[in-house]
């Protein structure tokens, strides 16, 4: 299903930095990784962001190792990530003690919500999908009390990217989940809880510690301050962070943030007054499920963390409890013949019925997503004429690009959660240096375009504007006429 993504390319800005900035050809490059920013030599930590995900670096020097400037490979990559993800997935759902089915059911619902199609198409977003994986394998191992390589998995996952830290806190909840069974002849206590999580409490410490000592700072977004308050910003986030969630019933929401706030807060009522009349396992489970998800928001939007749906991998995977937990209640329920529970289950099934199944009408399984396709079509035609516009010339040279994609916004809803990013100054710099690694020119973007479509009729070409000066240009019957600085 994700296969048909393969030739979408190197879109999204930070793809082909990611590569560039990752290469590994010696030791000194190999341990670079570990004690340097994400990305570090190009304009992406000046200009967007800064990073520890050495990790996750390590994933694009093996890509890179094996498949140079060829995008097809990291795509694969990307895939295989997404499936480890929803794999384990399924494994630690079936850890927290749900049915095969209603496990299976849980992982199909994270691995193929719409928002899983904004990330596994992109190679440089495969943070998450990485991020996420590793974590689902520490939380099963956790359970399994494989704790030593708990631990271990757990670094690993917060070395692909910080987003994993809010996982710790909320470990008491997955504990809870696996502990309270209606086979269990005691609860544990508080002691048992400290017991559990501490380890990993101070695994997190040593790696923010070790984080902050490469950084010099926290890290983050640069247009970003978590120091201050900003209740707008904060409001946005709450927005984002509902719309990617409840993305299939986005036509339902009320126009302004008090109108869904009041139809999510109905909501949590009603669910609350279902629950109090469910039996005790299915209560729990669904309540940790959805405290889950509300902890990662909490999470993103304290700390203005949410670049786009890309980060639902954590949510989602209390979504997928929630909706498991559901499905196994109501099989245990028509067994039990309580006539309130029987009611309240089906209720609640019904609800876990209906977001499971909007989830997946809108998914890659159902839906085309093509604008992957066309975004593909108009970097690699880019990326082309860059390359056949820069071979063989001096230098010291300075190349500037002219109506160069920036965005491919078709204009739909779609179109908007995707933000098929693609080439900014940073982008440009990477691939001429990946393609021209003993060469340096002096580069520049002129007249950066959106996108709507891939031109049946856009060409690449390019001239001299002097002696030193080369211009790569695209034309197209869509594209406004490229305006030079001597028109």
């Amino acid at each position: 299903m994700y296969a048909r993504f393969l030739d979408s390319d190197f879109v999204g800005t930070d793809s082909l930095p990611a590569i560039q900035a990752s290469q590994v050809h010696s030791w000194s490059d190999f341990f670079g990784l570990w004690h340097e920013p994400l990305m570090a030599g190009t304009d992406f930590v000046l200009s967007q962001a800064v990073f520890y995900r050495p990790i996750a670096s390590l994933s694009f020097a093996a890509d890179y190792a094996l498949w140079g400037t060829n995008p097809v490979g990291y795509h694969v990559t990307n895939i295989l990530l997404q499936l480890a993800a929803t794999v384990l997935a399924y494994y630690l759902l079936r850890e927290l003690h749900l049915s095969w089915p209603a496990a299976l059911a849980g992982a199909a619902l994270l691995g193929f919500h719409p928002t899983m199609v904004t990330a596994v198409p992109v190679i440089a977003r495969r943070y998450d999908a990485l991020s996420a994986a590793l974590l689902f394998a520490s939380l099963a191992l956790l359970l399994r009390r494989h704790t030593v390589w708990s631990l271990v998995v757990l670094a690993a996952s917060l070395l692909a990217k910080e987003s994993a830290f809010a996982a710790i806190p909320l470990l008491p909840l997955v504990l809870y989940a696996a502990w309270h069974t209606p086979e269990a002849s005691s609860r544990p206590s508080l002691a048992a809880y400290v017991r559990s999580t501490a380890p990993f409490v101070v695994v997190g410490v040593v790696v923010f510690a070790l984080r902050y000592a490469v950084l010099g700072t926290l890290g983050g977004h640069a247009s970003v301050d978590i120091f201050t308050t900003n209740f707008e910003e904060y409001r946005v986030m709450l927005d984002r962070y509902v719309l990617f969630v409840f993305w299939p019933f986005r036509a339902w929401y009320p126009e302004h943030t008090a109108g869904w706030l009041a139809l999510v807060l109905a909501a949590v009522v009603l669910l609350g007054l279902i629950l109090a009349r469910t039996d005790v396992t299915t209560r729990v489970r669904t309540a940790v499920g959805l405290a889950w998800t509300v902890g990662f928001g909490a999470f993103f939007i304290g700390l203005r963390h949410i670049a786009g749906p890309w980060y639902m991998y954590y949510p989602l995977l209390g979504m997928a409890l929630a909706v498991g937990a559901a499905a196994d209640g109501m099989w245990r329920t028509l067994h039990r013949r309580v006539p309130t529970e029987v009611l309240a289950t089906a209720g609640l099934g019904a609800l876990a019925l209906l977001y499971t199944v909007g989830s997946l009408v809108t998914s890659p399984l159902v839906q085309p997503w093509a604008q992957w396709h066309q975004a593909g079509l108009v970097m690699r035609e880019y990326l082309a004429g860059i390359q056949a516009c820069t071979d063989r010339i001096p230098d010291g040279v300075a190349v500037t690009l002219w109506n160069s994609p920036a965005l491919y916004d078709d204009g739909s809803d779609e179109s908007a959660l995707l933000a098929a990013t693609m080439i900014e100054g940073f982008t440009y710099d990477a691939y001429v240096h990946l393609i021209h690694p003993d060469q340096h020119f002096n580069l520049f973007i002129g007249q950066p375009q959106t996108y709507h479509s891939a031109p049946s009729d856009l060409q690449l070409s390019c001239d001299w504007a002097g002696p030193d000066r080369r211009r790569v240009i695209a034309t197209s019957a869509s594209l406004p006429a490229p305006r030079f600085p001597s028109d």
